[in-house]
């Protein structure tokens, strides 16, 4: 059984990374817009998944892969332990690494970063390629924390990604925004999501709290914008 679970979470990452890659080829040397190929890749990959398992839902994994998620480690769970790491890896890349480095640079001004002779089509590669490596182990977090796997259990975190990055000060233009920011931003909402379920209330008011909690980030940036524009 270890072995089929090994070789299936294998075959997982060989197909996310074919993913990032394809997607990054797509946008990088083809000239596709970035939110055309992932809403793109997104929907063919949602609709193949469900005509595979049928729209079953799967489960019954094995302990060892549901220990992931649900061990403590001094009263810590691993699965935030393995977050922050992550977190720390990716602050590490993007702050003390070449690649980090140009990310940022292509984030601010791309044309700029071209003319100033840095490979502008491999970086975009090498991005999508890392942030489908993420998706595949959120993926395996998310697998062993539900003890399930299904085409759209996922959905609903679509929002989360976007207020989570808007509220940790990442600038959805590129180029500006620190891990550090996000990890805050993360822990916040989660915070909510868990006084919520605290005080018995539906978790679709956690949703409805997150929308208003993005809309009202998204004013207050706009009006200190023009603040500082008008001043």
């Amino acid at each position: 059984m270890a072995f089929w679970i090994a070789g299936a979470l294998c075959a997982g990452l060989i197909l996310c990374s074919l993913v990032g890659l394809v997607t990054g080829f797509l946008v990088a040397s083809v000239g596709v817009h970035p939110i055309l190929v992932t809403l793109g890749t997104m929907t063919l990959l949602h609709g193949t998944s469900i005509y595979l398992t049928r729209g079953r839902t799967l489960s019954g994994f094995p302990e060892a892969l549901i220990s992931i998620a649900n061990e403590t480690f001094f009263g810590i769970p691993f699965s935030f332990i393995l977050f922050a790491m992550v977190a720390a890896a990716v602050h590490v890349l993007m702050t003390r690494t070449p690649l980090g480095i140009r990310i940022h640079m292509i984030g601010s001004n791309l044309e700029g970063t071209r003319y100033s002779g840095v490979d502008t089509d491999r970086v975009l590669i090498w991005v999508y390629l890392l942030s489908s490596v993420l998706c595949w182990l959120a993926a395996v977090i998310m697998m062993a924390r539900f003890n399930s796997a299904g085409a759209d259990i996922a959905q609903s975190y679509l929002l989360i990604t976007v207020l989570a990055a808007i509220l940790g000060g990442i600038d959805p233009y590129g180029g500006f925004g620190r891990i550090a920011g996000l990890f805050l931003a993360l822990l916040i909402l989660q915070v909510v999501a868990s006084g919520f379920n605290i005080l018995g209330l539906s978790p679709q008011l956690a949703l409805t709290a997150w929308g208003a909690i993005l809309l009202i980030v998204i004013a207050v940036k706009r009006w200190t914008l023009s603040k500082v524009s008008s001043a």
